[in-house]
């Protein structure tokens, strides 16, 4: 639990989500997960950027590097030796400003013949992964009162320090949904849906007919005042989630 919001303090967090933004000239690392006593909580990680290994870089490939200074930041000046093919090759890591460049700066790589490796992870994952986090971390940090306003969770914090913990499973807030909708026009005919807690207490249920705009605005409602811990459903990743993001396009209510 905080012990103040300028002081140093820790809270064991168990991760529901990991993601990232822009922020000035660098990335922040966004941890979104429940506390042990059941408060929300996004932890933001700074200083962590996006890499990739170009295998056997030539001299001109890395001068080239060294001055794209708007989408690299560093060239190691030593190699990395990494197992490729089942042999050991000299690499060279390649830090880039921010995730969004890391497809340009690999494709004038591969372009000019060389073969690049790592450059394919999403840099949420990538930060998982070299973090090693478990799903459940001691986060240590401080409390951000001046982000609080862009997020919706109760607590914000500027993390430090993350250690992994013995896995423990708060009560979260879940809900599901599914959706119907014409096959020969795509128009969506109705959603609904159910919120329960994981310890499967019922909170409540929601049925959208209407025109679609309704439809489509009234989930967003529901997400906002539910708040979700977890949204799921059958296959709403490859079909549900973006048939309504293809619908709400096309009624030119996308992004509102």
């Amino acid at each position: 639990m905080s012990r103040g919001h300028d002081r140093m303090a820790s809270w064991d967090v168990r991760i529901l989500s990991v993601s990232y933004k822009r922020e000035g000239d660098g990335t922040i690392v966004q941890i979104f997960g429940r506390t042990k006593d059941g408060k929300s909580i996004t932890a933001r990680f700074a200083g962590f950027r996006p890499y990739f290994y170009v295998i056997k870089p030539s001299g001109q490939a890395l001068e080239m590097l060294r001055k794209d200074s708007t989408n690299v930041a560093s060239v190691d000046d030593e190699d990395t030796v990494l197992l490729y093919q089942g042999k050991e090759v000299p690499c060279r890591k390649i830090m880039t400003t921010f995730p969004f460049v890391v497809p340009q700066v690999r494709s004038a790589l591969i372009e000019r013949g060389f073969k690049v490796l790592a450059a394919d992870i999403p840099f949420h994952l990538r930060f998982t992964y070299d973090m090693n986090l478990s799903s459940c971390v001691k986060i240590t940090g401080v409390e951000d009162e001046r982000r609080r306003a862009d997020y919706t969770t109760e607590l914000v914090v500027g993390a430090e320090k993350l250690e992994n913990i013995d896995a423990f499973y708060p009560d979260l807030k879940i809900m599901a949904f599914d959706i119907e909708n014409s096959m020969r026009d795509q128009h969506l005919i109705t959603l609904c849906g159910v919120i329960r807690k994981s310890s499967g207490e019922p909170l409540d249920s929601f049925e959208l007919e209407g025109d679609e705009r309704s439809i489509i605005e009234g989930f967003g409602e529901q997400i906002s005042e539910s708040d979700p811990d977890i949204i799921t459903g059958y296959n709403i990743d490859g079909y549900d989630i973006p048939k309504i993001l293809e619908r709400a396009k096309a009624l030119g209510i996308a992004g509102e």
